[in-house]
């Protein structure tokens, strides 16, 4: 098998690499005072079983790559930066025998991927400012003899595991919230769903406001902000950048005029031009409905005969 390079980044921003052989069964890379390392290299590496990244400046380091590394047993990022891990990588890792990622900066940590990996002995994560860790997953892991978490950490598990006799859990039972993961998943189910029905009630909403603002703007030659708000049913900066929206999407054609603060439509426009040219009587009023003799024509206005209210195309 060919050699493969890992790249790293120094402290001091310098960027190096190390070289190592595809067959190696361990990887140390301990105080080299790296920043940043990219793991993808190690996809070829299927023999390896020890990471070792102890004593680094890194804050993140993406663990993808060690999904290809099934004989993976040691995994030790202790005395780092890291801010945030993601564990998912290790699911399917059966093998791993101890995790250490002691001494970091990491406020959360999700243990669930590593649930029922039945040969784990150590998981080393004390030294970090976490206040709260669901180590339900640490009960299903039957051969854990160690387990560093801390003592200020108010942690949490889930109850149908309350009997679950691993020794290296004892000392902190005082410190464990029994909790019914059951009962919370439900629970999430029922918040994600009504989430969901909010959002569409909320997209319904603005679909129905678009609709009737544009009614508004293709039947009418000119109108101005404040008499749209009673249609938008939104402030009126709101509803003008609507209306900017609408013409910058096609959905209505015509012009804006700041001055006023009026819109006027082009389409309107067309549609009276036309039904006076046919002499359709569709056109009605603004504020009672009632249709008017003739279509206007803009810059017309005409007193409506039934209510006496004066429109203004």
């Amino acid at each position: 098998m060919p050699d493969v390079e890992i790249p790293f980044t120094e402290h001091g921003g310098k960027t190096k690499s190390i070289r190592v052989n595809c067959n190696i069964p361990t990887i140390d890379m301990t105080g080299r005072g790296l920043a940043a390392v990219n793991l993808a290299p190690l996809r070829a590496c299927i023999r390896l079983t020890r990471l070792l990244l102890n004593s680094n400046e890194l804050t993140n380091v993406d663990l993808s790559p060690l999904a290809a590394c099934p004989q993976l047993t040691v995994l030790a990022l202790k005395k780092n930066r890291l801010q945030s891990i993601d564990l998912s990588p290790l699911k399917d890792l059966t093998r791993l025998e101890a995790i250490d990622l002691k001494d970091n900066m990491l406020t959360r940590l999700d243990l669930s991927p590593i649930k029922n990996h039945m040969l784990l002995q150590k998981v080393f994560v004390a030294g970090n400012p976490l206040t709260e860790l669901d180590i339900s997953a640490l009960l299903t892991c039957r051969s854990l003899k160690e387990a560093e978490i801390g003592r200020r950490v108010r942690l949490k598990a889930d109850k149908t595991l309350m009997g679950s006799s691993v020794a290296a859990i004892q000392q902190y039972k005082k410190q464990i919230a029994w909790i019914d993961a059951r009962t919370l998943e439900t629970q999430a189910a029922t918040i994600a769903a009504a989430q969901s029905h909010i959002k569409a009630l909320s997209q319904d909403t603005q679909d129905s406001t678009r609709k009737k603002v544009l009614g508004v703007l293709r039947s009418q030659t000119r109108i101005s902000m404040d008499k749209l708000v009673p249609y938008s049913g939104l402030p009126i900066d709101d509803t003008r950048e609507l209306v900017f929206e609408l013409v910058g999407s096609g959905s209505v054609t015509g012009r804006f005029d700041p001055d006023t603060d009026e819109f006027i439509s082009l389409d309107a426009v067309k549609a009276a031009t036309l039904m006076r040219s046919e002499g359709s009587i569709v056109q009605r009023c603004q504020h009672c409905g009632k249709p008017f003799p003739k279509a206007l024509m803009p810059g017309e206005s005409y007193t409506c005969q039934s209510c006496g209210q004066v429109n203004q195309a």
